[in-house]
Order: C-alpha cells, then structure tokens, then sequence
C-alpha cells in the first residue's frame, strides 16, 4: 500500500498490527503489547535506541522537515535566529549562550562540508540546521521527561 506525501507524518491512535512484522523504531523503544492495553510502560535506556536516533531515516527525515520549516519562515532571519527557533521547537525553550554558540559552530561545520561537496549555499546552510535538530533530537532533554 502507498502512503501519500501528505500522510506520511501523520500521527495515528491505531496501528496495523502485523504478528510477523515489528517496526524497528518501535522494537528498539521497548514496543508495546499491541493485543491488549498499555497503562503504564517502563523507562529503559540502551544501546539500541541511541543508534536507532542517530540512523534512523525517520529521525533524519524529520531532522530535515523540521530545518525545512525554520529556514522557510518569514522571521528566519540568520543562522542564529535559527538555533533559538529549533530550540524553542524542540524543547520548548531558549538556548543558553554556550548552546548558542556550540550549535552555531556545528551548523556551520556542517554548512561548510555541504558547500565543499558542491552544495548550493542556501541548501548547504539548511543542512547546517538539519544537522542541529538532529542533534538535539538525541539529548537527555528531548528524550525524557523531567
């Protein structure tokens, strides 16, 4: 079955349960029982859900969606705007000024090695930013609750 482009990220109270099939994402997240109902579920942390965050193509690919909607913006502005922009999304709050500059310079790297590999300039700056919300989609604080 094809998914349409424009429910691919679509969030869903049910899901199509396959008794041979287990999503990966789903399997390094410790997945549920799918039979019966799930009241409360455990905390684990492994080897498995780092890697699953880090190479995960639905990880990259909201990375990326996500650079889409900040650099499209009306009130983008520069790369700093930015950061504060994808740290307001992503957990829900203003960066610190070593964040600041600690993302800044990531972007940049990344920008740099995108325009090396012969990327246009807006393109290679995108990436710059995919590149940050992927990495902040890996911390302790986006990942768990307080």
């Amino acid at each position: 079955q094809l998914v349409r482009a424009d429910d691919a990220f679509r969030r869903s109270l049910y899901l199509l349960q396959r008794r041979t099939y287990h999503p990966s994402l789903l399997a390094a997240f410790d997945q549920p029982m799918l039979n019966g109902n799930c009241l409360r579920r455990a905390n684990s942390a492994g080897v498995a859900q780092a890697l699953t965050l880090l190479n995960d193509a639905l990880v990259t690919d909201c990375a990326a969606a996500l650079a889409q909607r900040v650099c499209a913006a009306r009130d983008a502005g520069d790369t700093e705007s930015r950061v504060h922009a994808l740290f307001e999304r992503v957990l829900s709050r203003p960066p610190s000024a070593e964040e600041t500059r600690w993302c800044l310079a990531l972007a940049e790297r990344e920008g740099v090695r995108r325009l090396l590999a012969g990327a246009e300039l807006d393109a290679a700056r995108e990436a710059g930013i995919a590149h940050v919300a992927h990495t902040l989609f890996n911390t302790s604080e986006f990942l768990s609750l307080p």
